[in-house]
């Protein structure tokens, strides 16, 4: 297979954005599984025809204020045992589609909870017109790259990475697992090896995906950014912010490294993260991890040369802090050797 999977033609090379979004989390109340999963108001909030309200119209905001040269989606563009008929999850590829702009999405931990089936939901993303996507042929099913192009020079490549950790569904084709497994780190490091050969040199790059490594946590603590005795107890009070102030967070602590942004409302659970990759991530030359999952964090925070990104969670679905909804912007400078980090909130 050809290595980057897929192209993306730079314009401007000291000004190339990308737009991640994140947990979008689709909740089609009219297809729940379960009745008892959702109480009366959240049926009456997440009904089928509030779909633009709670995710489609901001994600057009998002787009707007960002202007993308590429989106990427970390992870659970629907909460699939409220999609069995499919239609929430074809909603979403049609709209994303409808900018006219490259998307490159990865699997989270609740797409494959479909009772449509995880070949049904690759066979449509590949088909959307705009979107870029491969399953691969490693654990997990969204496993790919897409490489960043001045003519026919590769500037920096995106490893979308299936973080697994889909327990819900009963499809056979599902990793329960969480984390990358050994073949995808396998994978991660080979082909950064082979796109070194094809570039001559080491090509940067980003990985993406839902569940982020324990490291993401590691950095997180040594920032201090997790201090019981600092944040005073385990909800944080109202959470902390990095620098400045941010919704939803009413205790400011110091930017550790430059760069450093966000908010953090809610406790990082270590054990709910992916096993540590630092050492693959060194030798694949990634300075930059993306991911989500957790609604009220959306720190941006450097260790040990690598940038950790939790994004900003997109939409009203699940469970959410007001004030931290929105999205986060990736600026990419230099040539796309440097990048800066920007969360924007905007419900």
């Amino acid at each position: 297979m050809m290595i980057p999977d897929f192209r993306v033609q730079v314009k401007d090379k000291n000004n190339f954005r990308i737009l991640q979004l994140t947990d979008m989390q689709v909740i089609d109340a009219e297809q729940r599984r379960y009745p008892e999963r959702l109480r009366d108001d959240e049926v009456e909030r997440w009904h089928t025809w509030l779909v633009g309200k709670n995710c489609y119209d901001p994600i057009r905001t998002s787009v707007a204020k960002t202007n993308p040269d590429l989106i990427i989606i970390t992870g659970d563009l629907v909460y699939a045992s409220f999609d069995d008929a499919g239609t929430a999850f074809e909603g979403v590829l049609d709209f994303m589609d409808s900018f006219g702009v490259p998307w490159a999405p990865v699997f989270g931990n609740h797409e494959n909870e479909t009772a449509k089936g995880i070949d049904w939901q690759c066979e449509r993303l590949t088909r959307a017109k705009n979107c870029l996507f491969a399953r691969g042929n490693v654990t997990g099913n969204s496993n790919y790259t897409v490489g960043l192009y001045d003519g026919d020079m590769l500037l920096r490549v995106l490893y979308m990475m299936d973080s697994n950790a889909c327990y819900g569904g009963e499809d056979p084709h599902i990793a329960r697992r969480t984390g990358p497994a050994e073949d995808q780190r396998a994978w991660l490091t080979d082909t950064a090896e082979k796109l070194a050969e094809q570039a001559g040199a080491p090509v940067p790059g980003f990985v993406c995906m839902h569940i982020p490594p324990a490291d993401m946590m590691d950095a997180i603590v040594a920032a201090g950014y997790q201090d019981e005795e600092r944040v005073q107890s385990r909800d944080q009070q109202g959470g902390i912010s990095l620098g400045e102030a941010v919704p939803g967070c009413d205790h400011i602590l110091p930017v550790h490294t430059e760069g450093d942004c966000g908010g953090k409302v809610e406790w990082l659970p270590g054990q709910h993260c992916s096993p540590r990759m630092e050492a693959e991530l060194l030798a694949a030359h990634a300075d930059g991890v993306f991911a989500g999952p957790f609604h009220k964090i959306n720190l941006s925070v450097a260790y040990h040369g690598i940038r950790y990104t939790c994004g900003v969670k997109c939409g009203y679905y699940d469970y959410h802090e007001d004030g931290m909804l929105g999205c986060t912007e990736i600026t990419l400078t230099d040539s796309l050797k440097s990048f800066r980090i920007r969360p924007i909130y905007h419900d």
